[in-house]
């Protein structure tokens, strides 16, 4: 069983007033209501238990629905109360504990604490020191051996009621349990401000409209795959984005909107614009080098019908915005998308300009580059391997290819229903062989059936011969399969897509 513990019995002295600054109103809520909402919304946890004082402990229990304990006149012997409280009443396996009067904490941040648990003993909210640090005793201090603690903060309950002691002059908890624990210390939960003093509420209001905003962005794979590569400049710019936000909500009218959870190479936002209608804001990170070949991608082919309409782009924030596509209307390979597919790639085929700009990506010279970068994952050989077969492939048919400028990304995903069309987003512009183009599409279908590649691999094959030879298409889908092999075992933490690419060579080495 998952607690949620909520200590509410401080009375404020410092704050001034006859009411405890905890039950003051920020936007017609309850300092603690918002604490309270951000734990059921988690979904997480299955008892929230309140340690107050009179005359507060019936007005939360009737106003919350909650447990509730009365609490000590001091911070230690309040979580004394509600820990044996839990522990007479609760079968309880981990225990959160929140302060009452820090609203800022929002639904993920509760999840992400308990699931930290399965690897931790403590799960502690920190925060590092960017003032100069001073000392009564001690002349020189080295400011970056410190750090702040903060609430809220998780235990394993077993080790936390073994070990607490609430006559500890300690002012951590954390600090009374064993040095042998393991111990997390998160420093990425900014702005959890305390109301202490009267301005506080005033700062807390600003933030909180802040934080409706960046509770929006729980884009945990965007977060995990650039927080790994870039974790300084990613921490940055998701801190910036709510008021980039704010910048372009009033620049291209939308109000309300959604994000899309899993992008892993920038923030896609769906709003509906006063001026343009539904509408998707894409906002790339500038440090991935992204940002203007995508944006040319979209310029360059602009008229021609294979791109979604652009609608404007803001260079300052590397954001795009385009027209929306019907939702959930990807470009499966089936019978009933196969009119509308031959008409985009038919479109796509006749479109496509012979290039040879600088600008854009080089496909030839990425796959050459992957020579020099080894994969250091399970099956990393065998997928060094196929890198080299993949260079000597591309040799063989395409060295004395034109290149075109192409989409780069043209899968089932990146391929919208626009009424009676496909139109394509997300582009990375390669210079290529156009049968490249056709591969990236091609190698996702395959993908997402395993079962029936075999099968697969003959129709889609069928389907392209419109455009080149049997034998170049086979050729470019064993490279493109081979390069996205690559690029995953950086991608990802986990080897689950790499053995599906891998799946997939095996298929197509049977008919090369």
């Amino acid at each position: 069983m998952n607690v949620a513990m909520i200590l509410s019995g401080g009375v404020g002295r410092r704050f001034g007033g006859n009411i405890p600054k905890q039950y003051l109103l920020i936007k017609g809520k309850m300092v603690i209501e918002y604490v309270i909402e951000a734990i059921r919304n988690s979904g997480v946890i299955d008892k929230v238990l309140i340690v107050t004082n009179k005359p507060y402990d019936n007005m939360i229990k009737e106003k919350f629905d909650v447990d509730v304990c009365l609490g000590g006149e001091e911070r230690n012997i309040t979580l004394k109360n509600g820990l044996d409280y839990i522990y007479d009443n609760y079968n309880c396996d981990k225990i959160m504990i929140f302060d009452a009067v820090r609203p800022l904490v929002y639904p993920q941040l509760v999840g992400e604490y308990l699931k930290k648990l399965d690897q931790y003993d403590i799960v502690l909210t920190a925060k590092k020191i960017t003032d100069s640090l001073g000392c009564y005793d001690i002349h020189e201090i080295i400011r970056d051996r410190y750090y702040l603690l903060q609430s809220p903060e998780a235990y394993r309950f077993d080790l936390l009621y073994k070990y607490f002691d609430s006559h500890s002059q300690l002012t951590e908890v954390a600090q009374q349990l064993p040095k042998e624990l393991k111990t997390y210390l998160n420093f990425d939960f900014h702005n959890n401000i305390k109301i202490t003093y009267k301005h506080d509420l005033v700062v807390a209001e600003q933030l909180l409209g802040l934080n409706e905003i960046n509770s929006k962005f729980d884009v945990k794979r965007l977060k995990e795959f650039l927080g790994k590569n870039f974790p300084e400049e990613t921490e940055q710019w998701i801190n910036e984005l709510p008021q980039v936000i704010d910048c372009l909500k009033y620049k291209w009218k939308f109000d309300d909107y959604l994000v899309n959870p899993n992008s892993h190479f920038g923030i896609i936002i769906k709003a509906y614009s006063r001026q343009w209608g539904d509408i998707i804001v894409k906002l790339i990170p500038p440090f991935i080098d992204r940002f203007d070949g995508e944006l040319n991608l979209y310029l360059q082919y602009r008229d021609s019908g294979i791109m979604c309409p652009l609608y404007d782009y803001d260079r300052a924030f590397c954001a795009l915005l385009l027209k929306c596509g019907q939702p959930g209307s990807c470009a499966d390979f089936c019978k009933d998308n196969i009119p509308e597919l031959r008409k985009f790639f038919d479109n796509l085929n006749e479109k496509l300009l012979i290039c040879n700009n600088s600008r854009y990506h080089d496909y030839r010279t990425i796959l050459q580059s992957k020579l020099n970068e080894p994969s250091n994952v399970k099956n990393g050989k065998k997928i060094d391997a196929y890198v080299k077969n993949a260079n000597e492939l591309f040799d063989k048919y395409f060295s004395d290819s034109d290149k075109y400028l192409l989409l780069g990304d043209a899968h089932k995903y990146n391929l919208i229903k626009d009424e009676d069309r496909f139109l394509a987003i997300d582009p990375i512009g390669y210079i290529a062989p156009k049968e490249i183009e056709f591969a990236r599409f091609m190698g996702t279908v395959f993908t997402e059936d395993l079962e029936n590649v075999e099968t697969l691999l003959r129709e889609v094959t069928k389907f392209f011969l419109n455009y080149s030879t049997q034998e170049r298409i086979l050729a470019a889908l064993y490279i493109d399969v081979v390069f996205r092999l690559h690029n995953t075992t950086f991608e990802n933490d986990d080897d689950v897509l790499a053995n599906k690419w891998l799946e997939v060579l095996r298929v197509i080495e049977k008919v090369l």
